[in-house]
């Protein structure tokens, strides 16, 4: 079997490209397969040396726009469509061959349809806004001229050829996006395991002191960054025995805010600033560091959207803050709250659910250890890569020879 592992978005070591990467193919070698890994055209010399990457694809995933003001968006759509299914075509897969594509975006979607479309026989959130209650959600699409993945996906999935449809599977790793997106698309999204697992010794929190309380990753504004200078203020005007880890490891994206953060760090000494790209073993140390982890994410943009962050928080066991009513709190409960909530998307809402945290510290640090223990028997690379494994394998002859796998992000 060849295992095809292609990412158009794996370029460099910001958000969960890399790591994804890393905790997959690991597991195919450990299993004694060799994964062809394709990744962006443009990836990091060191990272593709790492990986042992190919530089595939001339598309980026998250290329959106090619910057015309009327129909920019869908001019990149097209253009990426048009370059995914040019790096597909040179691949040779055959009857029992694998291809799994990570975290796609919609004109990834278009490729591999076209792709699908010129093959013979033999051969992280879907842009919709969603109305909230108690037990569910219901969809409302966007208007495409200021978000315009609803449509693009919709449009994608279409060119999918029926042919092909039996050996195509579309998977999440959040049960609600995963029905978000088969009343989207029209037709069924399974739901992967998650592939984060531990990077540290999952070293017990309780009784640290002082606790140190984090905020980690690509920073960005629908994960709540420009709150954090207010955050910290509070945070460290009424807790006196704390310590603050700030990382941004794309502090250029954010300039003005992370100067902010410079300026606090300068003049407190209980604030340590990181800005550093994180490679898997300045991430584990960042993990390792953490007592605490604050996710003040927008709740609207992460009702139906995992995150890696607040995964890797319970692989580890490390107690988290995150938004309620969203898919990080439903997550949360899952493994018995080892962590707090907050409802508003302000410095005040944000601050005092960290500060509750705080209050309860070791309560949640013990629970946050019975939630890493747990996380273990169902989640990781070993479950994940068995449930990519496995997919498809139905009886009679196939149109196309081979399943593939689309994560959507």
């Amino acid at each position: 079997m060849t295992f095809v592992y292609a990412d158009p978005g794996l370029h460099d070591g910001v958000g969960h490209h890399a790591n994804s990467c890393r905790f997959i193919t690991q597991e195919l070698r450990r299993r004694g397969l060799r994964p062809v890994i394709l990744a962006h055209n443009g990836i990091q010399p060191a990272l593709r040396e790492e990986l042992g990457a190919l530089a595939h694809f001339r598309g980026f995933s998250y290329h959106f726009t090619d910057g015309d003001p009327i129909c920019g968006w869908l001019n990149a759509f097209h253009e990426v469509g048009r370059r995914t299914r040019k790096g597909l075509l040179r691949l040779a897969v055959g009857r029992d061959d694998r291809v799994y594509l990570n975290s796609v975006q919609p004109g990834v979607v278009l490729g591999v349809a076209e792709w699908l479309s010129d093959l013979k026989e033999d051969g992280t959130e879907p842009g919709v806004d969603i109305n909230r209650g108690a037990d569910g959600f219901e969809l409302a699409t966007r208007d495409p001229r200021s978000d315009s993945r609803a449509v693009l996906y919709r449009f994608a999935a279409g060119k999918i050829p029926k042919a092909a449809e039996a050996r195509l599977h579309l998977m999440t790793f959040e049960p609600n996006a995963s029905a978000a997106y088969a009343a989207l698309l029209g037709r069924p999204v399974g739901v992967l395991p998650f592939v984060q697992r531990a990077v540290t010794t999952r070293r017990g929190r309780i009784g640290a002191s002082p606790p140190t309380v984090a905020v980690i990753g690509h920073q960005r504004f629908d994960k709540g960054y420009q709150l954090m200078p207010e955050v910290v203020r509070i945070l460290l005007r009424t807790h006196d025995d704390i310590r603050i880890l700030a990382h941004n490891g794309a502090p250029g994206q954010m300039a003005g805010i992370q100067q902010q953060m410079r300026e606090l760090a300068a003049t407190d000494r209980r604030i340590t600033l990181d800005e550093r790209v994180a490679d898997h073993l300045i991430w584990a140390g960042l993990l390792d560091a953490a007592d605490l982890i604050v996710c003040p994410y927008a709740p609207d943009r992460y009702a139906l959207s995992y995150s890696a962050v607040v995964c890797e928080a319970l692989a580890n066991g490390i107690p988290t803050v995150v938004p309620e009513r969203t898919a990080l709190s439903r997550l949360l409960r899952e493994f018995g709250s080892p962590g707090t909530t907050f409802s508003g998307f302000d410095a005040a809402a944000v601050a005092a659910a960290t500060g509750a945290a705080l209050t309860r510290f070791d309560r949640l640090a013990s629970l946050a250890g019975q939630a890493a223990e747990r996380w273990v028997e169902r989640f990781g690379p070993g479950p994940l890569v068995d449930a990519i494994l496995g997919a498809g394998n139905p009886g009679g002859a196939p149109s196309i020879a081979f399943p593939s796998m689309i994560a959507l992000d």
